[in-house]
């Protein structure tokens, strides 16, 4: 099973990704320092993310499995790799975004609408609207 991170977590990685491509987190990376937020629930998520690099990604240039191994343990070494790999992470995201997306739509149109919830129904919608935009 793939591990689940939930919209709180991406916009997380989001806002730390941010401050990692201006450089607001080179001189955090030298002294070791952590923001407890980082610690609390970026790095947790980065590592569901590696954990999702690893599983579904079997011929990428970066070795996933590896990154998330060793990172399990080390949050300094996490937090070199995620500030060093910049552009990775953001690939990797936006897989693991895609992939959600995508098992979503099959999920919803293999439904009937009588069985939806309104939160489903509503999804679904906004699925079709994507699907066939008017505008």
């Amino acid at each position: 099973m793939e591990p689940q991170i939930n919209r709180e977590e991406v916009m997380a990685i989001e806002h730390f990704m941010a401050r990692a491509s201006q450089g607001k987190l080179q001189q955090q990376m030298q002294t070791g320092d952590y923001v407890q937020d980082d610690f609390d629930r970026v790095f947790p998520a980065i590592l569901k993310l590696l954990e999702f690099g690893a599983k579904q990604i079997n011929d990428a240039p970066h070795n996933f499995e590896l990154y998330h191994t060793n990172s399990k343990g080390s949050p300094m070494l996490l937090f070199g790799l995620t500030i060093n790999n910049i552009e990775m992470i953001r690939d990797l995201l936006a897989l693991y975004l895609t992939t959600e997306r995508k098992a979503l739509k099959e999920k919803l149109f293999a439904m009937k609408v009588s069985e939806m919830t309104g939160a489903e129904f509503a999804e679904y919608l906004t699925l079709l609207e994507d699907k066939n935009p008017t505008q």
